[in-house]
């Protein structure tokens, strides 16, 4: 028969000492529950001991099992901070905060969502030197005086640009395999976003190349360079300076479109969101991935405004001159 005793308990740093109203019957089994208890942080094997007075003798009682005990991360040691914090008791209160900006799932947060970040710069960084290789053929393609190049170019520019990228993912990942044509995720999610950037980058280049003046085609004309050599040796060069700001942009926004290949099963920076906001039940680790996306745009955007900014100085004349910088020091430095 289950018995309920009264008894007073006192704990007193890794001790509990409990004192019953009245003798526990011999024979009983006693059973005793301890709530709350927090192991060392540095972790190791633990094992409870005890003893028990009687009205004639104090008795010890046999060492439990060990009990192992893994050390706290310096992440769970933030987090056990946070947790016996009163202004974060007070911020997770808030329907609002708890649920987008919960401080325990956001460090949490950071931590797990760092490998599905990297492998979006993985991506991006991967497919953006092709799509710039890819995006200049087609761009001379468009500009070609070949109907045929021009047409092929149209095709393949229209379709991409007018297509969402989400579809595109979609034939790409299942459509092949329907063909026999198995690749890695992580490959295909490069090649998918590499066309994709292409079409665009097409565009780009080509709206580059037309702002520059017939001009500069009959001077180097005149000095007996044919189309080719002028293309390269003339006209590409000042091309590339001008579309560097839209092409920073598009490299901004393929970044944050890799975020698309989540929903095809890529271990990317959404995909780790979606499952710790699943597990939590908390929407703060899609706010971390923001953050994360910040990390990398933020930057860059203040790198595409300075550039912008110095070559329209630049084209207004007032960009550096470097002989008359150097004359200028060799000047000063000789008075």
């Amino acid at each position: 028969n289950r018995v309920n005793v009264d008894g007073q308990a006192k704990a007193d740093g890794g001790s509990v000492t409990v004192d019953f109203a009245e003798p526990v019957p011999a024979g009983s089994l006693l059973r005793l529950e301890v709530t709350g208890m927090k192991f060392p942080a540095a972790g190791g094997d633990y094992s409870v001991e005890g003893s028990y007075t009687t009205d004639r003798a104090k008795k010890d009682l046999a060492p439990s099992s060990a009990i192992s005990i893994i050390a706290n991360t310096p992440l769970q040691s933030i987090v056990n901070w946070l947790d016996e914090q009163p202004w974060v008791e007070a911020w997770n209160s808030n329907q609002f905060l708890g649920m987008f900006f919960k401080p325990q799932l956001l460090v949490t947060s950071f931590s797990s969502l760092f490998p599905g970040w990297l492998l979006c710069l993985a991506i991006v960084v991967a497919c953006y030197p092709f799509a710039i290789v890819l995006g200049l053929l087609f761009s001379l393609l468009k500009i070609s005086k070949h109907r045929l190049c021009r047409a092929i170019a149209v095709v393949y520019i229209n379709i991409l640009r007018g297509t969402p990228l989400f579809l595109q993912i979609y034939i790409m990942f299942f459509g092949l395999p329907m063909v026999g044509i198995n690749i890695d995720n992580n490959l295909l999610g490069i090649i998918v976003m590499a066309v994709n950037s292409s079409a665009y980058l097409a565009e780009i280049f080509r709206a580059g190349i037309q702002s520059i003046p017939r001009g500069q085609y009959e001077a180097a004309s005149s000095l007996g360079m044919s189309y080719v050599q002028t293309m390269f040796s003339v006209i590409l060069p000042q091309t590339v300076r001008r579309v560097i700001p839209t092409v920073t942009s598009d490299f901004i926004t393929a970044f944050k479109d890799t975020s698309l290949l989540s929903s095809v099963g890529v271990m990317e920076l959404m995909m780790f969101s979606k499952n710790l906001t699943t597990v939590s039940g908390n929407i703060t680790p899609y706010v971390a991935a923001g953050i994360f996306y910040l990390i990398v745009t933020l930057p860059l955007i203040k790198v595409v405004g300075i550039v912008e900014e110095r070559i329209a100085r630049s084209e207004r004349g007032a960009g550096p001159r470097p002989k008359a910088v150097k004359q200028l020091k060799e000047a000063a430095d000789a008075e």
